[in-house]
């Protein structure tokens, strides 16, 4: 996974050129993939990390 190692929110500029990097690196289920961790970790930096544990809960076990 494409990971940065910034503690806050990524600007708009910050998110774009992650997705252009996922888009570049992966596909099909693996983007997927990438996109939902990119995602959750984007709402977790902007503080909806209980939004996330609901949406893991309630997507377990179709994404493996």
């Amino acid at each position: 996974m494409l990971t940065t190692s910034k503690t806050c929110p990524l600007t708009p500029e910050e998110a774009k050129a992650l997705a252009e990097q996922l888009t570049t690196n992966f596909s099909g289920n693996m983007l997927h993939k990438e996109f939902d961790q990119a995602s959750n970790n984007l709402l977790i930096s902007l503080g909806y990390s209980e939004f996330v544990n609901t949406f893991k809960k309630a997507t377990e076990g179709y994404h493996d």
